[in-house]
């Protein structure tokens, strides 16, 4: 009779934990049913099966983005989920029941000590880590281990703190003149983990970022390899280029909406009414296209002591222009910004970012805008106001002021150190030292700013 009982609450469990399953199912597969329509829609058009299978999963997988944190099913006075929710709380079927694909990365150890050698052109450095590389390719060791093997057959009579890492200036509070190369090896050792884990902990976040449910991710420490799998992906092309993306520091000025004589408000209009003209063509639509009378209004707000503007406004500047009565591919989709002050040039839904960037980047549209100009979306999405009618996840659209000549003007490079630290107003922030280049360069570029009222 006991062994009845113990039968019947886990035939009772397991009842309930399918109809928690099959509560999550039945969301999960209704957005699933409108990407899968959507997809169907924008891919109906093409007419070579190879594109219209491409474009399918290009527009589910845009679509699924697009809710991946938007709420999609609620339980009364208990939770909200989203379908990124939805999807992390069934049952994980992994790579050999739903498919995906497996990767394993490896950090590039020999260019990390490299630049921590600030580019050292020493050939019995070189030659060492030549030939740690070439040994990792069938060894079990580390890359920082085989490093200090090869360096210990070819240094001859020099040393890692004297010889190859002195330059460093960053370095000097942690590598002495006359540690040995076992310190040194220990320190690099040291600095290659926090490396190998920061570099770990990013790829957890980019693959959250990427929509996969239910990834694995595993750092094997003793041999500095990370091992994603990602079940259920459809396009492991963008899955790696995403993965292996490399992270750069550079600083840029931001165009405003109205600077240099330009006016970035005109140049989205004609280029959005030459990609519709453009749609026109293709659809065999000659009729003519009509305008209408439209107001742009510019708000004007009064600087406080520090010169930055405050809340108070000073005034609008009502201009009327003539605007096309229909909108075309760009103007559907970026939602502009008209204070003329700010940098920001508009707003755009995070499902439609490859879209809007691709049509910018073609050089056809490029035209319409100066030759220096790269459009660019912030990082995280913006805060939404409670009045605010925008789509939560939406994001700011920049253009920077590229260099003419492709020279970054400040580098992470020229970074010798950076650090948390409090500002005056007792905000945690980011805190940088430069080097003599960079420090040069952030002093005539500050000053340049400050006479343009751009701080």
């Amino acid at each position: 009779m006991q062994g009845k009982g113990i039968v019947k609450f886990f035939l009772v469990v397991m009842g309930l934990l399918a109809i928690a399953q099959f509560m999550y199912l039945l969301p999960t597969n209704r957005i699933e049913r409108q990407a899968d329509e959507y997809a169907q829609r924008i891919s109906s058009t093409m007419e070579e099966d190879v594109q219209q299978r491409a474009a399918y999963k290009s527009a589910r997988s845009e679509f699924l983005d697009s809710v991946s944190n938007t709420t999609v099913f609620s339980i009364p006075l208990l939770r909200d989920y989203t379908y990124q929710d939805l999807k992390a709380a069934q049952l994980a079927y992994g790579l050999d029941l739903s498919g995906g694909m497996s990767v394993v990365l490896r950090v590039n150890l020999r260019q990390y000590i490299l630049a921590l050698s600030d580019g050292s052109e020493d050939q019995n450095f070189k030659d060492a880590l030549e030939l740690a590389s070439q040994r990792l390719a069938n060894a079990q060791d580390d890359y920082i281990s085989l490093f200090a093997t090869a360096w210990s057959e070819v240094r001859g009579n020099k040393t890692l703190a004297n010889d190859i890492f002195s330059d460093n200036a960053s370095l000097r509070d942690d590598i002495g003149l006359n540690d040995t190369d076992e310190q040194v090896v220990t320190f690099l050792r040291e600095r290659a983990d926090a490396t190998v884990n920061e570099t770990f902990e990013m790829l957890r976040r980019r693959i959250d970022q990427l929509g996969v449910v239910q990834p694995n991710v595993n750092l094997d420490a003793d041999r500095d390899l990370i091992l994603v799998e990602l079940p259920g992906i459809d396009n492991p092309a963008r899955a790696r280029t995403f993965l292996q993306a490399a992270a750069v520091l550079e600083f840029y000025d931001v165009y405003r909406m109205v600077e240099d004589g330009v006016n970035f408000y005109e140049r989205l209009q004609q280029a959005d009414q030459y990609l519709l003209a453009e749609q026109r063509r293709e659809r065999g639509d000659t009729t003519e296209l009509e305008t209408e009378v439209e107001y742009r209004y510019d708000t004007i707000f009064v600087e406080g002591e520090d010169g930055l503007p405050t809340d108070e406004v000073a005034s609008i500047d009502t201009t009327e222009i003539e605007a096309p009565a229909e909108i075309g591919p760009l103007a559907s989709k970026i939602r502009i910004d008209g204070n003329t002050n700010f940098a920001t040039i508009g707003y755009v839904k995070k499902s439609d970012r490859d879209e809007v960037l691709d049509m910018l980047q073609r050089e056809d549209v490029a035209r319409f805008f100066p030759r220096t100009a790269s459009f660019h979306f912030g990082r995280e999405p913006i805060e939404l106001g409670p009045d605010s009618d925008l789509d939560p996840n939406t994001y700011s659209l920049y253009v920077i002021k590229q260099s003419p000549n492709g020279r970054v003007r400040i580098s992470g490079e020229m970074i010798t150190d950076a650090r948390s630290e409090a500002d005056q107003a007792g905000e945690m922030g980011v805190g940088i030292t430069m080097d003599q280049e960079g420090t040069r360069e952030w002093a005539r570029w500050s000053s340049s700013a400050a006479s343009d009222n751009n701080r």
